[in-house]
Formats: structure tokens, C-alpha cells, sequence
């Protein structure tokens, strides 16, 4: 029999059961297009949570925040700094690829009849460029100039009227009326001789505390986005690392910085100690032996 011959045979044996002819088509139909939707949704899913590991988090990135070990002669407890000696030590152990330091400080913010607490974080050049964060105004800090700020989007709705404790955006779901790039913002490092100065507090000398002096700190940039959407450092307060030791530096001078740790004779040290370190690791497989290695030290 020909290919002709069977051609024109399945044809008639087709056209004779319709019915039967449809379905089967129909289910084929049906179950390509499962299975195409099925991989394109998996395919998505995956997509959608790499981005988000990009976005918040990094499974090769260690965090290492100062603890204390049991490590002197006498017994007793002592803290583990982290300084430059530490980023180096770290930068020269096998499968690391870079540390970042991070240098964390409380201020308070003031603009017009409004205030904020926030928390000033410096970062290395780098680092601040490999963000990746998009810039609605301004740009990034830089290490050749004074000391200025990069704001999240959101940093202006933790802003609350200084005299009836009421914030504009968690109340109405109004942002303050506060231009974070152009806006005159004054600060108060010596947050402890802020509230002393207010509360009527005095030394033990007797004398009133003198209220600390503020200063006004240029804006660098604002991150891209609207006012409530939460993306990753949209209610920070990001700088260039140097820039904010030297500020911390000229203001205190020979005071101990808050935050900073001490000797046991009360006076501070001549470095600043690192609030935090970020360690890269080049491979997830080597994120647990130098996880376990931190946690030795």
C-alpha cells in the first residue's frame, strides 16, 4: 500500500469520527500548554528569587558584628575589635574575597519644626558604588570632600513634630513637607549632652550642661522611589567611611566617642573600632569553615 493510500485512509477514518477527532486534539492542546505554562511559571518563580537574594542578601556574605572570647591570662572577658588589623588579617585568609567595614553612628536630625532620630552608616568607596542603588537626585558620596549623605527614599516619613510627638506620615500617611536634597537639615552628634542640656541634667561639678553644637551636613543624593515602597536601604543614612571618622574625630576631638569602646581608665583609643564587618566569600561551599573560623576568634 502507498503513503498516499494510508494518508487518504487515516483522513476519511479521521473526518468519520469528529467528535473523537476534537477531543483528541483538544487534549493535546491542552496538555502542551500545561506544561509550557508550568515551565514558564517555574522559570519565573526562580527568577523571582535569585533577585530577591540579589536585592537583600548575599549567601556568600558573612556578617561580623564584635563579640567577646575568653582569651587573657586572667581569665576574664574580652572584646574582640574590629579594626583595620582585623580587615587585613581577613583580607589575607584563603577564599576570602573582600571586607567591608561598616561604621554605624546615632544622630539626631532636625529641619524646621520637625526632628528624627537616625543612624548614620559609613561604607567604603567601594562598597558604596557596588550597591547598585539607582539615584533619583544627587549621586553618591564621595572621599574627596566633607562628609555628606546619601538618604533612602523613606528616610524623610521617620521625621515627627518636635513639640506634640506626632509624625505627619504614620498618622495621616503625609509625608512631611522636608526637601531631603535642598532643605537646611541641622545635626546633634553629642546626642547624650543633647538630652542632658534639655532634661536640666548637671554634671557632677554641678554646672548645667551647655546644649552640644549642630551641624548642617550636605546631601549627596536620594535614592530612587516613591514615599512607602520598601526597597532595600530606603530608610538609610549611607556616607563615604573615612569622611565620617574624620567628622567624628573634629567634634569629639579627645572625648570618647559614644559608641566606642573605652580603656579601663575611661579614656578612648586613638582608632575608631568598626561597628560591623561584611566578609565576601568567593564560594557558598566556603562560607561555613571561615563562619566556623570567625567564630573561634
Amino acid at each position: 500500500m502507498k503513503i498516499f493510500d494510508l494518508l487518504l485512509m487515516s483522513m476519511s477514518n479521521l473526518w468519520k469520527r469528529k467528535l473523537r477527532t476534537v477531543l483528541t486534539v483538544l487534549g493535546v492542546v491542552i496538555g502542551i500548554t500545561s506544561i509550557v505554562v508550568m515551565v514558564a511559571l517555574g522559570n519565573g518563580l526562580k527568577e523571582s528569587m535569585l533577585e530577591n537574594y540579589q536585592n537583600y542578601s548575599s549567601m556568600t556574605q558573612i556578617r561580623v558584628n564584635s563579640g567577646s572570647f575568653y582569651g587573657s591570662s586572667d581569665g576574664q572577658s574580652e572584646e574582640k575589635k574590629l579594626d583595620d588589623a582585623f580587615v587585613s588579617e581577613m583580607l589575607a585568609t584563603e577564599h576570602v574575597q573582600q571586607v567591608y567595614p561598616h561604621l554605624t553612628f546615632d544622630v539626631i536630625a532636625k529641619a524646621g519644626r520637625y526632628q528624627s532620630w537616625m543612624t548614620l552608616t559609613g561604607m567604603t568607596q567601594e562598597e558604596l558604588q557596588g550597591l547598585n542603588l539607582e539615584v533619583a537626585q544627587g549621586g553618591f558620596p564621595d572621599s574627596q570632600t566633607e562628609l555628606k549623605f546619601l538618604y533612602g527614599h523613606n528616610v524623610v516619613i521617620n521625621f515627627y513634630d518636635e513639640k506634640t510627638g506626632n509624625s505627619p506620615y504614620w498618622e495621616k500617611n503625609e509625608a512631611p513637607n522636608i526637601d531631603l536634597m535642598n532643605d537646611a537639615i541641622f545635626y546633634i552628634f553629642d546626642t547624650d549632652a543633647y538630652w542632658s542640656s534639655r532634661g536640666g541634667g548637671t554634671p557632677e561639678g554641678g554646672t548645667p550642661v551647655k546644649a552640644p553644637k549642630k551641624y548642617i551636613i550636605e546631601a549627596a543624593g536620594v535614592t530612587k522611589g516613591e514615599i512607602g515602597d520598601w526597597t532595600n536601604y530606603s530608610q538609610d543614612v549611607l556616607c563615604d567611611i573615612d569622611a565620617l571618622k574624620a567628622q567624628l574625630k573634629r567634634i569629639f576631638k579627645k572625648k570618647a566617642i559614644p559608641g566606642q569602646p573605652t580603656r579601663k581608665n575611661g579614656k578612648p583609643y586613638n582608632e575608631l573600632f568598626y561597628s560591623e564587618v561584611v566578609v565576601q566569600v568567593d564560594e557558598m561551599e566556603n562560607v561555613l569553615p571561615i563562619t566556623q573560623m570567625l567564630q573561634d576568634m
